[in-house]
Protein backbone atom coordinates (compact mmCIF):
# COMPACT_ATOMS: atom_id res chain seq x y z
CA UNK A 1 0.00 0.00 0.00
CA UNK A 2 1.42 3.70 -1.24
CA UNK A 3 2.47 6.52 1.39
CA UNK A 4 0.81 9.80 0.62
CA UNK A 5 2.70 12.79 1.91
CA UNK A 6 1.17 15.84 1.31
CA UNK A 7 3.32 19.18 0.53
CA UNK A 8 1.33 22.78 1.90
CA UNK A 9 2.58 25.22 -0.54
CA UNK A 10 2.91 28.80 0.01
CA UNK A 11 4.72 31.53 -1.55
CA UNK A 12 5.69 28.88 -3.77
CA UNK A 13 4.77 27.12 -7.46
CA UNK A 14 4.70 23.00 -7.41
CA UNK A 15 6.35 23.69 -10.57
CA UNK A 16 9.30 24.96 -8.64
CA UNK A 17 9.56 22.38 -6.33
CA UNK A 18 8.89 19.40 -8.71
CA UNK A 19 12.09 19.51 -10.15
CA UNK A 20 14.32 18.82 -6.56
CA UNK A 21 11.83 16.15 -5.55
CA UNK A 22 11.62 14.39 -9.09
CA UNK A 23 15.73 14.29 -8.66
CA UNK A 24 15.21 12.44 -5.36
CA UNK A 25 13.42 9.92 -7.00
CA UNK A 26 16.04 9.38 -9.98
CA UNK A 27 18.50 9.08 -7.15
CA UNK A 28 16.94 6.10 -6.07
CA UNK A 29 15.98 4.75 -8.80
CA UNK A 30 12.47 5.31 -8.94
CA UNK A 31 10.39 5.85 -12.03
CA UNK A 32 7.62 8.68 -11.52
CA UNK A 33 4.44 10.28 -12.92
CA UNK A 34 2.87 13.94 -12.74
CA UNK A 35 -0.56 14.65 -12.55
CA UNK A 36 -2.04 17.95 -13.17
CA UNK A 37 -5.76 18.40 -14.60
CA UNK A 38 -4.45 21.66 -16.34
CA UNK A 39 -2.44 20.95 -19.51
CA UNK A 40 -1.37 24.46 -19.41
CA UNK A 41 0.32 23.45 -16.38
CA UNK A 42 1.66 20.81 -17.81
CA UNK A 43 3.74 22.76 -20.23
CA UNK A 44 5.29 25.34 -17.88
CA UNK A 45 6.26 22.41 -15.91
CA UNK A 46 8.10 20.34 -19.06
CA UNK A 47 10.05 23.18 -19.65
CA UNK A 48 11.23 24.19 -16.26
CA UNK A 49 12.44 20.66 -16.34
CA UNK A 50 14.03 21.65 -19.41
CA UNK A 51 15.95 24.22 -17.95
CA UNK A 52 15.91 24.32 -14.27
CA UNK A 53 19.67 24.50 -14.30
CA UNK A 54 22.13 26.20 -16.50
CA UNK A 55 23.75 22.82 -16.57
CA UNK A 56 21.29 20.47 -16.01
CA UNK A 57 18.08 19.11 -17.28
CA UNK A 58 15.49 16.64 -16.07
CA UNK A 59 14.71 14.20 -19.27
CA UNK A 60 10.75 13.41 -19.09
CA UNK A 61 8.09 12.20 -21.49
CA UNK A 62 4.33 13.20 -22.39
CA UNK A 63 1.00 12.03 -24.30
CA UNK A 64 2.21 11.96 -27.39
CA UNK A 65 6.01 11.55 -27.40
CA UNK A 66 7.17 7.73 -28.75
CA UNK A 67 8.48 4.69 -26.17
CA UNK A 68 6.64 6.21 -22.58
CA UNK A 69 7.24 3.20 -21.23
CA UNK A 70 11.19 4.00 -21.55
CA UNK A 71 10.36 7.40 -19.61
CA UNK A 72 11.76 7.46 -15.99
CA UNK A 73 9.54 10.69 -15.54
CA UNK A 74 6.38 10.99 -16.99
CA UNK A 75 3.99 13.82 -17.20
CA UNK A 76 -0.11 13.65 -17.56
CA UNK A 77 -3.19 15.43 -17.57
CA UNK A 78 -4.76 12.02 -16.24
CA UNK A 79 -4.63 8.71 -14.71
CA UNK A 80 -2.56 7.32 -17.34
CA UNK A 81 0.94 5.97 -16.25
CA UNK A 82 2.84 4.01 -19.43
CA UNK A 83 6.12 4.13 -17.03
CA UNK A 84 4.69 1.87 -13.98
CA UNK A 85 5.72 4.77 -11.84
CA UNK A 86 6.72 3.89 -8.25
CA UNK A 87 6.16 7.64 -6.60
CA UNK A 88 3.05 9.56 -7.94
CA UNK A 89 3.04 13.44 -7.68
CA UNK A 90 -0.17 15.42 -7.76
CA UNK A 91 -0.69 18.72 -8.68
CA UNK A 92 -3.15 21.64 -9.29
CA UNK A 93 -5.90 20.22 -8.50
CA UNK A 94 -5.70 17.14 -9.36
CA UNK A 95 -5.48 14.05 -6.76
CA UNK A 96 -5.60 9.78 -7.10
CA UNK A 97 -8.03 7.59 -7.90
CA UNK A 98 -8.73 5.30 -5.81
CA UNK A 99 -6.52 2.25 -7.06
CA UNK A 100 -3.92 4.39 -8.24
CA UNK A 101 -1.05 1.68 -8.04
CA UNK A 102 2.44 3.28 -6.96
CA UNK A 103 4.59 2.90 -4.05
CA UNK A 104 4.39 6.41 -2.49
CA UNK A 105 1.95 9.43 -3.47
CA UNK A 106 2.84 13.30 -3.35
CA UNK A 107 0.03 15.67 -3.07
CA UNK A 108 1.14 19.12 -3.49
CA UNK A 109 -1.08 21.88 -3.07
CA UNK A 110 -1.55 25.28 -2.87
CA UNK A 111 -1.69 26.30 0.72
CA UNK A 112 -2.96 29.91 0.04
CA UNK A 113 -5.79 28.79 -2.05
CA UNK A 114 -8.92 28.03 0.41
CA UNK A 115 -10.28 25.05 -2.46
CA UNK A 116 -6.99 23.22 -3.07
CA UNK A 117 -6.50 23.29 1.11
CA UNK A 118 -10.04 22.17 1.39
CA UNK A 119 -9.96 19.38 -1.44
CA UNK A 120 -6.17 18.10 0.21
CA UNK A 121 -8.24 17.81 4.05
CA UNK A 122 -10.53 15.74 2.13
CA UNK A 123 -8.05 13.59 0.67
CA UNK A 124 -6.57 13.34 3.61
CA UNK A 125 -9.41 12.06 5.41
CA UNK A 126 -9.87 9.79 2.55
CA UNK A 127 -6.43 8.03 2.45
CA UNK A 128 -6.26 7.45 5.97
CA UNK A 129 -9.66 5.87 6.31
CA UNK A 130 -8.57 3.74 3.57
CA UNK A 131 -5.22 2.79 5.90
CA UNK A 132 -2.64 4.65 4.05
CA UNK A 133 0.19 6.57 5.86
CA UNK A 134 0.24 9.60 5.78
CA UNK A 135 2.75 12.96 6.29
CA UNK A 136 2.28 16.53 6.02
CA UNK A 137 5.00 18.73 5.05
CA UNK A 138 5.27 22.21 5.33
CA UNK A 139 8.83 24.39 4.83
CA UNK A 140 9.34 26.00 8.30
CA UNK A 141 10.42 29.65 8.75
CA UNK A 142 14.55 28.03 8.70
CA UNK A 143 13.83 27.14 5.50
CA UNK A 144 13.56 23.40 5.75
CA UNK A 145 10.43 20.83 5.13
CA UNK A 146 9.37 19.48 8.40
CA UNK A 147 6.86 17.04 9.06
CA UNK A 148 4.31 18.66 10.97
CA UNK A 149 2.40 16.07 11.85
CA UNK A 150 5.45 14.69 14.04
CA UNK A 151 6.72 17.78 14.72
CA UNK A 152 3.30 18.65 16.25
CA UNK A 153 3.59 15.33 18.51
CA UNK A 154 7.25 16.21 19.86
CA UNK A 155 7.27 17.72 23.52
CA UNK A 156 7.62 21.57 23.58
CA UNK A 157 10.45 23.19 25.60
CA UNK A 158 9.21 24.83 28.73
Amino acid sequence: MADAFFYHLEGLAAEDLLPDLLQRGLARGMRMAVETPKPERLSALSARLWSFEDTSFLAHGMVGEPNPERQTIWLTAGPDDPTAAHYRFFFGGAFPADSVACERMFLLFNGDDETERNEARQQWRKLKSNGIQVKYWKKHESGRWMDMAEAMQQPQPE
